[in-house]
C-alpha cells in the first residue's frame, strides 16, 4: 500500500438493490484542497463540509494537504451521504491517523456522518449490506433484528460514532449472519380447512375468494353505502407473509427507507398501501431521487394496493396502473438511469355507480358529458383487469357498521399462473368451456377476461378443497363475480364492442 493512498469499498442504492463502488483517497503534496473527481464544485463542497466537521469533532486532524477522491466506476456513482463514512475512513487511513488492516483485506463501509461525528442510518441499509462482499463491513446501527437479515448479507460491525474507529479496526471480524427465522412449514397450509367457503354470506364469500387468490377487486355503490368502511374491514383479513415473501418485503421496505420512519418495519404482516387521488405519478411508480427509490406500487408488492374513489385518479396514473397489473413489475426510466422494480400486488378499489354517487336514477344530477367521461375512464383496459366486482347496492342485509366478520383466510397461490399453464394446472370440463365461449361471443368477456375468470374459478376450487377439472357451477360463479351485477350499469359488464351511454343514470 502506498503512503497517502487508500481504497475503501462501498455501495450506492439502486432501486431495491445496490451497486458496489470503490472510494480511492490520495493525499499528496500541494496547496490544501479537496477534490472529488467528476463532480461539480457544489456537490464536492457539501461532502467536504460534512466529512471535515465530523473528523475534527471526533478528535482527529484534518489533513492540510492536497486531497483527491475518486469514486469508481464513475458512470454509476453520484455524491451521496451514503459515501460519507467510507470517504472519512479512507482519508484517516491514508493520512496515517488510523492503522490499516493487515494484508490486502478490503474494508467496506457506508453511512451518513453528522457534523458531530455520529454515524447515522441511511436509506436502503439492507440492499447495500447485501451488495458488499468484503470480510469487514462498517455500517450504521441497524433497526432490525439479526434474525431478520436476508441470506447473503455479510457480517457487519455497527459504528455509532467516528471516534470508535480505532477500536473497531482492531476488532475481529464477526461471524456469519444466522439465517432469518423461518415460519412453521405447516403455517399457512389449508389441509385442515377442506372447504373455506362453507357457511359464508355472499359478501364474505366474494371477499374470501378475492383475498385468498389475490384477485383484483372493485367495490361499487352509491355514496354513503359503506365502501370505504368495507375497505378498512377487508385489510384486516389479509393473511401474513410467508418466508419468501417476507424476504422480498424486507429488501423493498429498506430500499424505500421504511426503517428510518418505522421502529419496527419488518413484521410478518402483508403490506397494505393506501393511496389517494392526490398522489403524484412518481410517488406511485417510483424512481424518486437519484437512487431510483421504489414507489407505492413496489411497496405494495405481495400485498394490497388500496385506491379509494378510483374515478378521481388521473388518466396517466390509471394507465400506469393497468400496465403494472399486467406486467407485475414497474419499469422506470430517467435521463441517465433505468430500473425495473417489483409490482405484484392485489388492487382493491372503490367507485360510485355514477359521478355524483346518487343511490337511484331519479336522484342523479350528472350531465351527459359527465357520464360519458366517467364511463370512458372506468371502462376499457383498466376495468378489464378487474377480477371481482362487488356491488354493495345489490346486497341484502349489508351493515356498514359491521360489514364483515373476522375470517381466517389462507392464500391459495403464491405465484401467478400464466395463460399457457392454466390448461395443465387448472383444467376445465366441456360445459365450463362452452360457458366461456358463449360469454366471449356475446361480448360479456374479453379474451383477457377469460383467463382472469379461469383463475378465479381455480381459486374457488382450491378453497372448496375439490379435485378434478373445473365444472360449470364453479366457472359460472367465477364469471358472475367478474361481471358484477348483470342487470346494473353497463360499465360493470366490461363490453368489448363499446359502451352505451344512454342507459346510464
Amino acid at each position: 500500500m502506498n503512503v497517502g493512498l487508500y481504497r475503501v469499498g462501498s455501495a450506492i442504492p439502486h432501486g431495491i438493490s445496490a451497486r458496489p463502488v470503490h472510494i480511492d483517497v490520495h493525499i499528496g503534496q500541494g496547496l490544501p484542497s479537496f477534490t472529488i473527481v467528476g463532480v461539480t464544485n457544489a456537490e464536492c463542497r457539501n461532502t467536504r463540509d460534512r466529512v471535515r466537521a465530523a473528523i475534527v469533532n471526533s478528535g482527529f486532524q484534518w489533513p492540510s494537504r492536497l486531497i483527491t477522491i475518486a469514486a469508481s466506476p464513475s458512470h454509476i456513482t453520484t455524491p451521496s451521504a451514503v459515501l460519507d463514512l467510507p470517504i472519512a475512513l479512507a482519508l484517516l487511513i491514508a493520512s496515517g491517523q488510523l492503522k490499516a488492516p493487515e494484508g490486502d483485506e478490503l474494508v467496506n463501509a457506508f453511512g451518513e456522518l453528522g457534523l458531530d461525528g455520529s454515524v447515522r442510518p441511511v436509506v436502503a441499509h439492507l440492499p447495500i449490506l447485501r451488495c458488499l462482499d468484503g470480510r469487514r463491513v462498517l455500517a450504521p446501527p441497524m433497526r432490525v433484528e439479526p434474525s431478520c437479515l436476508p441470506s447473503g448479507c455479510p457480517p457487519a460491525i455497527e459504528l455509532r460514532h467516528l471516534n470508535e474507529l480505532p477500536a473497531v479496526m482492531e476488532r475481529p471480524v464477526p461471524g456469519p449472519v444466522p439465517p432469518f427465522a423461518a415460519l412453521d412449514p405447516q403455517a399457512g397450509s389449508n389441509r385442515d380447512t377442506p372447504d373455506q367457503l362453507d357457511g359464508l354470506s355472499t359478501l364474505e364469500r366474494a371477499l374470501t375468494i378475492a383475498i385468498a387468490g389475490g384477485h383484483h377487486t372493485l367495490i361499487v355503490g352509491s355514496r354513503g353505502v359503506g365502501k370505504s368502511r368495507l375497505l378498512g374491514a377487508l385489510t384486516r383479513l389479509v393473511p401474513d407473509l410467508d418466508d419468501r415473501e417476507w424476504h422480498e418485503q424486507i429488501m423493498i421496505q429498506s430500499a424505500a427507507g421504511a426503517d428510518l420512519d418505522d421502529p419496527a418495519p419488518y413484521g410478518r404482516n402483508r403490506p397494505v398501501r393506501v393511496v389517494d387521488p392526490n398522489c403524484s405519478l412518481v410517488r406511485l411508480v417510483g424512481g424518486m431521487t437519484n437512487t431510483m427509490r421504489p414507489g407505492e406500487f413496489s411497496r405494495a408488492h405481495r400485498g394490497l394496493l388500496v385506491m379509494d374513489d378510483l374515478h378521481l385518479f388521473s388518466d396517466q396514473i390509471l394507465q400506469a396502473l393497468a400496465t403494472t397489473l399486467d406486467t407485475r413489475s414497474v419499469k422506470v426510466a430517467r435521463a441517465a438511469r433505468s430500473v425495473e422494480l417489483p409490482g405484484y400486488f392485489q388492487l382493491v378499489a372503490t367507485a360510485p355507480r355514477c359521478p355524483c354517487g346518487a343511490p337511484t336514477k331519479p336522484d342523479c344530477l350528472c350531465s351527459d358529458l359527465a357520464k360519458a367521461r366517467f364511463v370512458s375512464k372506468l371502462t376499457g383496459s383498466l376495468l378489464d383487469r378487474i377480477d371481482v366486482v362487488i356491488d354493495l347496492d345489490q346486497l341484502t342485509g349489508f351493515d356498514p357498521m359491521n360489514p364483515v366478520r373476522d375470517l381466517r383466510i389462507v392464500p391459495t397461490e403464491q405465484d401467478p399462473i400464466s395463460d399457457e399453464a392454466l390448461w395443465t394446472v387448472a383444467p376445465i370440463d366441456q360445459n365450463a368451456r362452452d360457458l366461456l365461449t358463449t360469454d366471449v361471443d356475446d361480448g360479456r368477456l374479453s379474451h383477457r377476461g377469460v383467463g382472469r375468470a379461469w383463475r378465479v374459478a381455480h381459486t374457488i376450487q382450491q378453497l372448496r378443497g375439490t379435485a378434478g377439472p373445473i365444472d360449470l357451477d364453479t366457472m359460472l360463479e367465477a364469471v358472475t363475480l367478474r361481471l358484477g351485477n348483470p342487470d346494473g350499469d353497463p360499465y360493470l359488464h366490461k363490453p368489448t364492442t363499446g359502451t352505451s351511454f344512454g342507459s346510464l343514470r
